[in-house]
């Protein structure tokens, strides 16, 4: 491939679901954001940072809120694995390469969206790769609600040759942390090869985490966040795509 894409985003959005709905005193005031991690473009900036409709920066970020990191140098410099910010659609001609960075079906991000994540596991990644800065509100409470994911191309094209065998199996694992603790686990499985099942997402679809991170209490805080991949079989690369991360954050300022 040869195009340079020209516009590099920032990945976080963030959405007021109330906005100081609280005043405790003349200084404090309390909140509720429902954190997005679109990894949209921002056309207001213009970069021939994508190379091959992917780059990898040291981190992602919104207001110090919450970023997303990788092991890298530099932009587009020193990849060793984690998550790489895609714009690939995908296309027959592509390399395999190019396939592990692409997310399956006809769109590239989820809901219409143009950007997402694409992370392959290469044993080398962050120890989080998500990261939540909260320091600065004097209380901060997140809770996980849930993702868009989606099988890379390279994964859907095995199965589409028929090259899946059976008992073969890739699951991917969210790991939460609350400062360095885990805190609880949530499990998607997007190929499913056992006991006679033929499962493969090929779209974006709906990783409901909230279901495991609750407890006795409610719902679970948490502030770092740590994927990995788990593949059976010799074809089955350890990749996958994300869009669409969602948390609820409530604060006090």
């Amino acid at each position: 491939m040869n195009k340079l894409i020209k516009v590099l985003s920032v990945a976080l959005v963030v959405t007021a679901l109330s906005s100081c709905v609280r005043f405790n005193t003349e200084d404090s005031a309390s909140a509720t954001y429902q954190i997005s991690s679109t990894f949209e473009l921002n056309e207001q900036e213009y970069s021939t940072n994508f190379v091959d409709g992917l780059a990898f920066l040291p981190k992602f970020y919104f207001e110090e809120i919450s970023y997303m990191q990788c092991l890298c140098s530099d932009l587009n410099v020193g990849y060793v694995g984690g998550f790489k910010l895609s714009i690939n659609a995908g296309g027959e001609g592509d390399s395999d390469d190019v396939a592990t960075f692409t997310s399956s079906g006809p769109y590239s991000g989820a809901l219409g969206s143009t950007a997402y994540a694409a992370f392959y596991d290469t044993g080398f990644t962050p120890d989080y790769d998500l990261v939540y800065n909260l320091s600065y509100f004097k209380t901060a409470t997140n809770y996980v609600v849930n993702c868009m994911v989606n099988n890379s191309e390279f994964n859907s094209r095995l199965a589409d040759a028929g090259e899946i065998d059976p008992g073969d199996v890739l699951m991917v694992t969210a790991y939460f942390y609350d400062d360095g603790v885990v805190v609880g686990t949530s499990e998607k499985i997007l190929v499913d090869y056992r006991d006679g099942n033929k499962k493969v997402v090929k779209d974006w679809e709906v990783w409901n985490m909230e279901p495991d991170m609750k407890n006795d209490s409610g719902s679970i805080h948490f502030n770092q966040v740590k994927f990995k991949v788990h593949v059976s079989g010799t074809k089955l690369r350890p990749c996958f795509c994300m869009d669409n991360f969602t948390t609820i954050l409530d604060v006090e300022y």
